[in-house]
Formats: C-alpha cells, structure tokens, sequence
C-alpha cells in the first residue's frame, strides 16, 4: 500500500496492516459500543482501491449496526446453557454465578468485527469474566445467515 494511514468521514483514521492484509480502525458502533473494525483486502479484494473498500465497510457497518441484536440472541441461544451448566459457580468467591438470559445479554459486549472479501464477516464478543478469559466467536456469512453456532476462542 502506498499510505499506511487513510482518513475517512465515517470510518475514521484507518491503518494498513501488512501482515493481516487489512484497513483497521477503532469506532464505535453505536454509542456506548467500541470496537475494533478491520476490512480484510485479500482475494478479489486484493485490487480494490482503498476507498472503495472503505465504502463497502462503511455500507456493512450501516447493516451491522442494525443486526448486532441479532448476533447478541444468537450468542445467548449457543452459549448461555453452556456458561451455565460448566462455567458457572456456586460460590461467588470461586467465579461468576449462573446468570439469566438478560443478565448473560448485559455480560458481553462487542469488541471485534472483521470483514471479508463478498462480505463474511467474523464477530468477536468480550465476556468479561464469564469464560475465564476466552472470547466468544460469531461467524456471519455474505448473506447475512449465521454460519455454524457461536463458540469460544483463546
């Protein structure tokens, strides 16, 4: 790339991550929600200018503000029983107790989102201590179907 930094209206200052193959920036999503955005320029990507893709991301981000609910039930649907029956304690000086289904949904917050070429798109969710560090990983395809169930990660 020949600028390692972009500034865009809606996106931000986004920076070029050679290694990964992406434009990245820190936004939030809506208020209240930080994240981590990258835009992965690989495959039929690899030769779109930049600020194609930023509009592309910016128009994603559009959809994802709308569909973050969604991946939140869809989270709490996969994982909540989960959390619950293994991870959960009975002794608060142990770990965290069980929780309900708006206490599980209040827990975790967005904190990753990356997408890809023709539009996949991972969502990664931050727990806080309810997984005993690991994050929680969401699979969304181009079209906008939930692949697989969201699982743990790191």
């Amino acid at each position: 790339m020949d600028e390692a930094v972009r500034h865009h209206p809606a996106l931000g200052e986004l920076r070029w991550d050679a290694a990964r193959h992406s434009w990245e920036t820190d936004l939030d999503l809506f208020p209240g929600c930080p994240i981590h955005f990258a835009i992965v320029a690989e495959d039929e990507w690899e030769d779109v200018e930049p600020a194609e893709l930023f509009e592309i991301g910016t128009a994603f981000l559009a959809w994802a503000r709308e569909f973050e609910p969604q991946c939140r039930e869809r989270v709490a649907d996969d994982l909540l029983d989960l959390f619950n029956q293994s991870w959960a304690d009975d002794d608060p000086e142990e770990g965290p107790p069980t929780h309900t289904r708006a206490e599980f949904l209040a827990a975790i917050r967005l904190s990753d989102l990356t997408l890809y070429p023709g539009g996949a798109s991972h969502w990664y969710y931050d727990p806080g201590d309810l997984f005993a560090g690991h994050r929680i990983w969401l699979m969304v395809d181009a079209d906008r179907s939930f692949r697989g169930k969201a699982s743990l990660v790191g």
